[in-house]
């Protein structure tokens, strides 16, 4: 009798190479795409608004720092306080990361208590993550969409792909902040809106600045200093 020879479908025979290879393409090709389809809007509301490197928007872990920058804008002008919610948003991300490293490093030294520790940091600043995440996107919706705010909060709590489309419905909308709140519904960058057909920046006068007449966000802005 022939003997069945197992190598022969193992995982070293070029057709299962060939196939991990694929695998992993797709995988790194997906991470990508979703990389950049959720950097679109944040990307664009960031270069209207005159905010310093908007390409930050593509950093998943700075993403939150620019969507800070647009709350914080939002925040002062509905009700004049200052809270650094760009630095909140990057920081606290950050130092999770961090304490979640700290946890695998501790586990491989078998620190148990400090393990302990380290999880109840997390626990607790995953939470409060979470807080001033959704905190940022009420003022946001509030500043491009304030008929529909609190809906699209919640939305985006039950569905959080129903936040990335929103955004990109209203990535190119003069928030009220800049434009003032309209009857006729927010006016759109280049793009004519109203009876008037002011909106766009080349005759509405919003220019780029998005923070305050002709100024850029940064360590005097609004709404707080810049990265």
């Amino acid at each position: 009798m022939t003997p069945y020879h197992y190598y022969e479908y193992g995982f070293s025979s070029p057709g299962m190479i060939a196939f991990a290879g694929a695998y992993i393409a797709v995988l790194l090709a997906m991470a990508v795409g979703s990389v950049v389809i959720n950097g679109i809007a944040p990307y664009k509301m960031a270069k209207n608004a005159g905010i310093p490197r908007p390409w930050l928007a593509f950093i998943p872990i700075a993403q939150g720092y620019i969507f800070g920058l647009l709350a914080q804008r939002s925040l002062y002008f509905h009700t004049g306080k200052r809270t650094p919610l760009a630095k909140i948003n990057l920081l606290l991300p950050a130092g999770l990361l961090v304490c979640t490293l700290l946890i695998g490093v501790f586990s491989a030294m078998d620190a148990g208590l400090l393990i302990g520790l380290l999880g109840l940091v997390l626990c607790v600043g995953s939470i409060a993550s979470m807080v001033y995440l959704y905190y940022t996107y009420y003022y946001v919706f509030k500043d491009y969409a304030p008929d529909n705010a609190v809906l699209f909060l919640i939305l985006s709590i039950i569905f959080p792909v129903a936040f990335l489309v929103i955004m990109l419905i209203h990535m190119n909308v003069v928030p009220v902040s800049v434009a003032g709140r309209s009857p006729y519904g927010q006016p759109k960058y280049n793009r004519p809106s109203g009876p008037n057909g002011y909106g766009g920046p080349q005759g509405g006068g919003y220019g780029q600045g998005g923070y305050g007449p002709g100024e850029a966000p940064g360590e005097n802005d609004h709404g707080g200093p810049g990265l």
